[in-house]
This record gives C-alpha cells, structure tokens and sequence, in this order.
C-alpha cells in the first residue's frame, strides 16, 4: 500500500511524487526493523545515502511524522517512534473489524472467475510454504485479501483496510512451520467461506486470521526487544 493520495492511485499517466517513494522506503525500514525504536535519521545524511536531493527526502520525513511514525526533534533530525505490543494489538483491532466486513460483502459479490483465480492463486502458495520456501509474510497476506477487498467494491472501508496493513510491521519472512500452517489454515477457511457465499464464516475467518496476526506480530516485536536489550542493557 502507497502512501499518496488515493486520488493519484491507478489514474493513467500519474505516478506519485518521488516523496511518496522515500517515504515508502523508510516506512519499510522502520516496520522491519532496520530502523529502530529511538533510531535518529537525519534528512541530509539519508539523502546522500541514496543519491538524491534533500527537499524529497525531508517532505517523506514530515509525511511519516503526520502517520505516526516519527518524530522531529529540533536540530536533530527525525527519531523512529516506538511501535509497542499495545500499538500492534490496537492496529489489529480495527483490522479485524474492517478487513471481516469486506470479507462478508466479497462472499455477496465475488464472482466464480474471481474465487477461481483466487483458490489458484492459494494452492500454489500454499505448495510453497509447505515445501518451507521463506515468502514474505506482507506479501502473501495482501496478495490473499487484495481480491477479496476489491470485490466488496467498498472505497473506504478498503482505504482502512489498507492503511491499517500499511502500519502493521508484517515485513519479515515466514520461517516457523507453525506459522507457515498457521497462514495456510487461516486462508482455507476464508476461502471456502467465500466460496460457499457464507457470509458470516467469512467475517469470522478474517476476523480471526487478522487477531492471529496482531497476536502474532505483537510477540515478536517482545521478543525482538528482550533480545536486543540482552545483547545492549542500555537499549
């Protein structure tokens, strides 16, 4: 999910500005952890890093300060605000409610191309996690519910929906077997929800694969912190 407008998305011949870009890459930095609670990025040095101009690089700054994900503090840049346990939970809160809602209009309107498409789409994934191959969670978790989402053919609800994704730190590798299964069984039930126009179960299985998630996520980022100060008591 971009950050720019919604009205720039999809419009022929418009691509948003190169701001949007930086922000994009520094929002993916901070949601794997590469940039760290507390991390200080300064708008000249990062510019020089990637080989472009400060005005672009400082505006994406300021676009991630208004999301919540930095902060400036004077004369020293921007510092990486800390996403809690708590901040992922409440994230996944309103994901749940949101992305079940779409779900349950999808299983009304989505035709038998698109669940076709979409039941393809999962079993290939599906041989792949089985076999252990190490795919990004963020993109199997989209690429099973963008179709789902466009078919509720519900603007809003879906801009929610992805803006929540957008700040979820879902930028990792999915390694453990449980986790693995864990996917896998959340988007069977979904899927078979959907083709069996069952609205309700397939609320509830969004509802759920998106409160796993937050469980999920929110562990990790414990672990991560525990771990790090273990290695860095002043951390």
């Amino acid at each position: 999910m971009s950050l720019y407008s919604e009205k720039d998305a999809g419009v022929p011949g418009i691509r948003p500005p190169l701001s949007h870009d930086v922000a994009e890459i520094i929002r993916a930095r901070i949601l794997s952890g590469e940039l760290s609670d507390g991390a200080f990025v300064r708008p000249d040095r990062f510019a020089s890093a990637i080989g472009l101009s400060i005005t672009p690089v400082r505006e994406a700054m300021h676009m991630l300060q208004s999301a919540g994900l930095l902060s400036l503090v004077p004369r020293r840049g921007f510092v990486v605000l800390p996403l809690s346990e708590g901040d992922v939970r409440d994230l996944g809160i309103v994901q749940a409610q949101v992305s079940g809602e779409l779900a349950a209009r999808a299983a009304r309107r989505m035709t038998d191309d698109e669940l076709a498409a979409l039941r393809d789409w999962h079993e290939e994934t599906a041989d792949m996690l089985r076999l252990g191959q190490p795919l990004s969670l963020r993109s199997v978790v989209t690429e099973f519910q963008d179709p789902i989402y466009a078919s509720a053919r519900s603007p809003k609800l879906i801009w929610a929906a992805t803006w929540g994704s957008a700040h979820t730190p879902m930028d990792v590798k999915i390694t453990l077997p449980s986790c693995r299964q864990a996917v896998i069984g959340h988007h069977d039930r979904a899927l078979a929800a959907l083709e069996a126009r069952d609205v309700p179960a397939a609320r509830q299985a969004m509802l759920d694969r998106e409160t796993w998630l937050a469980d999920m996520l929110a562990t990790r980022i414990t672990q991560l912190r525990a771990r790090r100060k273990a290695t860095d008591p002043a951390a």
